[in-house]
């Protein structure tokens, strides 16, 4: 199974078969890659994601099916575990999240439990900025499903390094073909070697992933994964609906097929609550030493209107007062004889 949690990535691109368009700009690919993460973080967006995961071998079949709530805003992420995943051991126990102050997973002692806030435990954390801190990048990278447009098998194509003589070519009027050899992926547990890769990539917007092939081997074992990706545009913004990912692997004493199909419902914008990527948006406190600028109370800012007005409404009363005090009195008209 390909790895889900890759630390290191190093890899050459090189040009795909010409056609009349000719090749388009790497750089530019990779450029809008970043600008639709950057955006979508900027925007931020909250949802669910549904996954049934079936696996075929030779020993039989089974299916699991995996259930997150997600949310991420800037720096900030979050994703829990749901309790109505299915088959999963891990179902309901377990959260993670992300600032720009530290990285945290939490575990639940009551997973079964309808209300969940108050059954969080700090499991492990992580307090610094360093991305290569082992829990920031597990965070980071167990995350990937949230960005699965720019995914391909746990490899996050937006920091994925260039080599100079990459090369890319459109391969249809609204598509773009791109050539992957060479990838390394090395993880906690093994390493996986992409021999050959095509992405079928969006022409427009953002180059965002549609689908691809790719000829892998793990622990000497060879494979071949599909993907495909569906999408709809809001406000001109690519959100995922649904992605489809087939693991075939073979070797000479055994078979293995995986797959996921993942259901996205996602929401761009909306609000966010000003602790929503930290523990105490679990009930839990900040670690020693993290301090959180906290945003003014609304009630605050009512009152000090109310205390405005107030002060309008008395300074107005007095003005009014000394206004009729400094005119006199009409004279009343002299009668004639």
């Amino acid at each position: 199974m390909a790895s889900r949690f890759p630390l290191s990535l190093t890899l050459v691109l090189f040009g795909v078969i010409p056609c009349a368009a000719g090749p388009v700009s790497v750089e530019g690919i990779a450029a809008e890659w970043q600008r639709y993460e950057a955006e979508l973080r900027q925007q931020g967006f909250r949802g669910t994601a549904t996954t049934e995961y079936r696996r075929e071998s030779d020993a039989g079949q089974s299916l699991t099916t995996l259930t997150t709530a997600f949310a991420c805003k800037g720096d900030g992420l979050r994703y829990e575990i749901l309790p109505e995943s299915k088959g999963n051991p891990s179902a309901g126990i377990q959260a993670f999240g992300m600032n720009g102050r530290y990285a945290f997973e939490l575990r639940n002692r009551q997973p079964e439990a309808k209300q969940q806030s108050g059954n969080w435990l700090l499991h492990d954390i992580v307090v610094g900025t360093d991305p290569e801190a082992p829990l920031r990048s597990l965070v980071r990278d167990h995350s990937s499903h949230l960005f699965p447009l720019l995914d391909f098998n746990f490899l996050p194509l937006s920091q994925m390094p260039l080599s100079p003589q990459a090369r890319a070519n459109t391969s249809g009027q609204d598509t773009t073909t791109l050539a992957i050899s060479g990838v390394t992926i090395r993880s906690f547990a093994n390493a996986v070697f992409i021999h050959e890769a095509k992405l079928e990539l969006a022409g427009n917007p953002y180059s965002v992933l549609q689908g691809g092939t790719a000829k892998i081997r793990m622990n000497k074992t060879d494979g071949v994964v599909t993907v495909s990706r569906q999408f709809r545009l809001v406000d001109g913004l690519p959100v995922p609906t649904k992605s489809v990912t087939v693991e075939d692997y073979s070797s000479a004493s055994m078979k293995l097929i995986l797959r996921r199909e993942t259901t996205y419902e996602v929401e761009l914008g909306g609000a966010f609550e000003g602790d929503e990527f930290t523990l105490t948006h679990y009930g839990l406190p900040e670690p020693p030493g993290v301090e959180w600028e906290r945003p003014t109370p609304t009630y605050v800012w009512l009152l000090l209107a109310a205390g405005v007005l107030g002060v309008i409404a008395v300074g107005c009363r007095w003005l009014l007062k000394r206004r009729a005090k400094a005119v006199p009195p009409p004279v009343p008209p002299t009668p004639t004889a």
